[in-house]
């Protein structure tokens, strides 16, 4: 993985009180059109997906005519992006309505007040209208939106430290000051999947840094990064003891590598397959190798007087990461595992092994495309300057570049012989070994499938009928 420094949309001028104004909190919405940024000034920035500023305003303390003396612990995201929560210490999670555009009047439309404080927050991604958040006495709630009440999932008799949202959208892991760490699963749409809490593993640090994505990554004050799978088997820990700095800098300036100092935020990206994890003035990132099972540590990005980075978020495509500091700079960096140019015409950046990012070159025109099985796409070809295909191991991935309609259908014949035909632009045609397959564009299953042995595309007609006109 690769990390290219872009810009810093909050410099560490911006003092409140003369004081510098720590992010406390990162968060990028789901159609990544926001960036939302915490400080300790107790103020929520908004930024665009260009880094421009364009909206902020203060948060409201829990009691009517209380002090501003809390902390925001944590923000988040609402799946349809219209809606960011913020967790406060002073026993209260808010929930305000942004809107879909940029000047839509905000308002709060769902608070959840508890007797003891708030210390960590998640919204999972297939959860709409249920907000998780961790309480200071080891309890870990559920606010449901629906009739502004919170429940209590599960409770424990420690701090909960930090809090996860599962890859799958319908769970999330948490961990507490006791070095214990939980998984919590809802039951999902079709009953298959039971609800409930287990005791994954115990870690010989407090898991202050906490993320789930291909496998559990806890960090935290030991100077390890440890992983789990999800069953709570542990697979692999990195041990650093040392601060890393340039070689370059240590020689010329005769400095002594200082003990590492603890980790302190944590995120991983979109697919799964990258974490990375921010420490002093520098932060390291992992990498899953499928083929060997294991993760692969990529080059530390050094920061000079960046100072501690208390806060990670990446943008939903994978293409962007955002990180918040001690001192207040807020900075954007690109990340990419390669870049390829396609006949001249289009950039095709990877932002992981099932994810990359079309862009024309003409027009600047980017579209993701990504695997939601995440396998990892073998090979890319563009047809009539519009249609894509993707080759993975076991599906193949058609995307209509100008409408940006993407499908994933299984299709284990990857020989590679497969003819493709584009005259309908609703649907692709795909004939390979006497078989016509019909896909549709934003339909992840076969429209239909028909046995020939002659293909014409100028003797079949297909027609796409809307639901709006039923």
């Amino acid at each position: 993985m690769q990390f290219r420094y872009l810009d810093t949309i909050q410099n560490p001028e911006r003092m409140d009180e003369g004081k510098f104004q720590k992010v406390t909190a990162i968060a990028w919405s789901p159609n990544s059109m926001r960036l939302a940024v915490a400080t300790m000034s107790r103020r929520i920035y908004l930024y665009d997906e260009d880094g421009k500023e364009r909206d902020k305003f203060n948060t409201k303390p829990a009691a009517k005519n209380g002090t501003r003396n809390y902390l925001i612990r944590d923000v988040a995201f609402s799946p349809d992006s219209t809606r960011l929560a913020v967790a406060q210490s002073d026993n209260i999670v808010f929930i305000y309505k942004l809107g879909r555009n940029w000047g839509d009047k905000k308002t709060i439309c769902n608070k959840f007040l508890r007797h003891v404080s708030v210390t960590s927050m998640c919204w999972p991604s297939h959860r709409p209208n249920e907000i998780v958040f961790g309480l200071a006495d080891g309890q870990v709630m559920v606010g449901v939106l629906k009739n502004n009440k919170a429940f209590r999932l599960f409770s424990t008799d420690s701090y909960v430290v930090s809090l996860s949202p599962s890859p799958s959208g319908h769970g999330f892991v948490s961990g507490h000051l006791d070095g214990k760490v939980y998984r919590y699963g809802f039951r999902n749409s079709n009953g298959t999947t039971p609800e409930g809490s287990n005791l994954l593993f115990k870690s010989p640090f407090v898991p202050t840094c906490l993320a789930h994505g291909a496998h559990i990554m806890v960090a935290g004050n030991a100077g390890q990064v440890q992983f789990y799978n999800e069953d709570g088997k542990h697979m692999q820990t990195v041990t650093h003891t040392l601060q890393p700095v340039r070689d370059d800098v240590a020689e010329a300036e005769g400095m002594a590598r200082q003990a590492i100092k603890d980790f302190s935020s944590a995120a991983f990206n979109p697919a799964g397959h990258t974490v990375v994890v921010g420490n002093y003035n520098c932060f390291f990132a992992f990498v899953f190798n499928a083929h060997t099972g294991r993760w692969d540590e990529a080059p530390v990005t050094h920061i000079e007087n960046l100072y501690s980075i208390g806060a990670i978020t990446w943008r939903p495509d994978g293409s962007r990461l955002a990180t918040g500091s001690l001192c207040g700079a807020v900075d954007l960096y690109d990340a990419c595992l390669r870049r390829v140019r396609y006949r001249g015409e289009w950039e095709l950046t990877y932002t992981s092994t099932s994810s990359l990012m079309v862009k024309n070159l003409a027009t600047g025109l980017v579209t993701s495309v990504a695997s939601r099985f995440r396998q990892e796409v073998t090979k890319v070809d563009i047809y009539a300057s519009r249609y894509l295909v993707a080759r993975t191991g076991e599906t193949l991935i058609f995307c209509d570049l100008d409408t940006k309609r993407q499908s994933e259908v299984a299709w284990p014949k990857t020989s590679g012989k497969e003819k493709f035909y584009f005259d309908n632009p609703a649907v692709c045609m795909v004939f390979a070994s006497g078989e016509l397959s019909i896909v549709q564009y934003g339909e992840d299953e076969v429209l239909g499938q028909v046995r020939t042995e002659h293909m014409n595309p100028h003797l079949i007609s297909t027609r796409i009928s809307d639901p709006k006109d039923k």
